[in-house]
């Protein structure tokens, strides 16, 4: 049985699942390119239909976005990389070039749930 989305899980049994995450929000402007990069390269490793199936999300700056639902198939979730457009992209730069911080821009959203001081 391949699992194509979360309907699916339960004709799986008691299967694992594994779950991606591009943390859009903690990864620097200029880094988010090489951090699709290097997603697209780990998928490229993996199997054409994977071992179990995958849940693929994006942390960004405003949400939490379900880019794919639980599939085994290699190529959906290299096309949601292909496709995907962050929205840290345009919300971090606006902030940064209207004189605020990177980290600004992510407080409203994630802010909340970090209890560290601000470095």
């Amino acid at each position: 049985m391949l699992v194509r989305s979360s309907a699916d899980l339960p004709k799986m049994g008691n299967a694992p699942v594994n779950i991606l995450v591009c943390d859009e929000g903690n990864t620097p402007f200029l880094q988010l390119a090489y951090s699709r990069q290097m997603m697209e390269r780990y998928l490229k490793s993996l199997p054409e239909v994977l071992p179990v199936p995958t849940l693929f999300l994006a942390a960004g700056a405003t949400k939490i976005a379900g880019l794919h639902d639980d599939t085994q198939g290699r190529a959906e979730l290299l096309d949601r990389v292909h496709t995907h457009t962050s929205d840290a992209d345009f919300t971090m730069l606006t902030n940064a070039l209207s004189g605020g911080t990177m980290r600004d821009a992510t407080t409203g959203t994630i802010g909340s749930a970090d209890t560290r001081p601000d470095r």
